[in-house]
């Protein structure tokens, strides 16, 4: 990864985030700020146990465009095949390589909705990624489109908790809601904070408090 990084790295739109230096979880957030301080509606949508539906040949393919070395994309082959969730497909989660593959892995999408259905308004964490308008409707358009684009290109399918609202009501994001105005941590993520806290503090108190 010392030496593909910094190639998948050019190949990444400006909007996506995610194991890239200077694009991490703050950053996006203030980003969609940006975009929800400016665009009226909100289309949200995340993959539907994406790590787990990673295609290996479509990611040996998508990696053959970027490096012509074919020791290079057998080792990528070799290493993809350690894992599977079902035959041909899956990377295991929290591992280096499968960070950077998973966030290359929708670059091919990125590309599509900035430069060919022409989405200005648009920001991606990983498998989390939402578009702006001024128009709801144009939003909804872009959804079936969205829908096409993953099941027919990557083999991904969308999350059925697919939200369309205005941008002024907060954008539910990584466990936050942005507001033009300001952030806010989403009362199920302080429960898990406050659970997870809870828990480490009885590990680390002295014996007997």
């Amino acid at each position: 990864m010392n030496i593909c990084e910094p190639f998948l790295d050019k190949y990444a739109i400006y909007d996506s985030h995610a194991c890239r230096k200077g694009k991490g979880n703050r950053k996006v957030l203030d980003r969609a700020q940006q975009f929800v301080r400016k665009y009226e509606w909100y289309l949200k949508l995340d993959i539907r146990k994406y790590f787990d539906s990673i295609d290996h040949d479509i990611v040996i393919h998508l990696l053959a465009k970027q490096f012509k070395d074919p020791d290079l994309l057998l080792l990528f082959e070799k290493i993809l095949d350690t894992y599977h969730t079902e035959p041909g497909r899956g990377v295991p989660i929290g591992n280096l390589i499968s960070q950077h593959l998973a966030n290359f892995y929708l670059g091919c999408f990125d590309h599509w909705t900035k430069e060919t259905r022409k989405i200005r308004g648009y920001v991606r964490y990983m498998d989390d990624f939402v578009l702006f308008s001024h128009e709801k409707h144009l939003l909804k358009t872009e959804l079936a489109e969205t829908e096409q684009f993953l099941k027919n290109h990557l083999h991904l399918e969308l999350k059925s908790n697919i939200q369309i609202n205005r941008c002024s009501r907060g954008i539910p994001f990584l466990g936050f809601r942005v507001f033009p105005a300001h952030i806010r941590l989403l009362p199920e993520s302080m429960k898990r904070f406050s659970k997870k806290y809870r828990k480490k503090a009885r590990q680390t108190a002295p014996n007997g408090m």
